[in-house]
């Protein structure tokens, strides 16, 4: 199914009356076993990361990992990264543009 935008996948949840589960991830292995859980329960799934985990890992390889596994996955997965703003001083104005159209597809603070 590859990654959907998270917009649409909380719409569909609240019109139909049910929760997404968002599951932080912090290497390959975790996510496959977030997606494949949610395979099992037949559910859409949000996957979420820290930024501390993307300046580890990269942003690139993360959604390179997340793409790979979704795209072959019959459940909607989104991607969300989650900013710890006040605890790394990571303010979206100064995350790096390359951030924003490389899958991505919610970011909170």
């Amino acid at each position: 199914m590859g990654l959907v935008s998270m917009t649409l996948m909380l719409r569909n949840a609240r019109e139909s009356g049910y929760a997404v589960g968002a599951f932080n991830i912090l290497d390959y292995n975790s996510t496959l076993a977030v997606v494949r859980a949610a395979e099992q329960l037949d559910a859409p799934v949000i996957v979420q990361t820290s930024a501390k985990t993307v300046k580890h890992w990269t942003h690139a390889t993360i959604v390179s990992w997340l793409r790979h596994i979704a795209e072959d996955s019959p459940v909607p997965v989104a991607l969300h990264l989650v900013c710890l703003c006040f605890l790394f001083g990571l303010w979206p104005s100064v995350w790096p543009r390359s951030w924003w159209p490389c899958g991505f597809v919610a970011l909170w603070c």
